[in-house]
């Protein structure tokens, strides 16, 4: 997902349209819910609702890290996820608030459930 983020950005800006990262998260969310009638059950961690869900890790690469130290506030903070984090950046992924993915000290491990 943050490949697509970054991608849209790049497009985006190509058209000579500012995308920040707050509406980039939503259109990546809530945004593509709504936009499929499936808002009531998607998009959200709203209790009630469906969600599968990516733990990131903020500092994932030495990169990273190092822009992460001058970011000034969330807002820049997700700037820099969606166009520099990549799919080192998953610490953990839930599915339908089932565990299936955990990066443990620098090795990946799958649970043993498959969906």
């Amino acid at each position: 997902m943050m490949a697509q983020l970054n991608e849209t950005y790049k497009v985006a800006i190509m058209n000579q349209y500012s995308l920040g990262a707050a509406h980039a998260f939503y259109l990546a969310t809530l945004g593509s819910a709504r936009a499929l009638y499936l808002d009531h059950q998607i998009g959200s961690i709203e209790v009630g609702k469906e969600a599968d869900l990516v733990v990131i890790d903020l500092h994932s690469t030495s990169v990273i890290d190092y822009r992460m130290k001058y970011a000034k506030d969330i807002h820049e903070a997700l700037f820099i996820q969606m166009t520099m984090a990549d799919d080192r950046s998953a610490i953990a992924t839930y599915v339908a608030g089932k565990r299936l993915y955990h990066r443990n000290n620098n090795e990946d491990s799958f649970a043993e459930e498959v969906i």
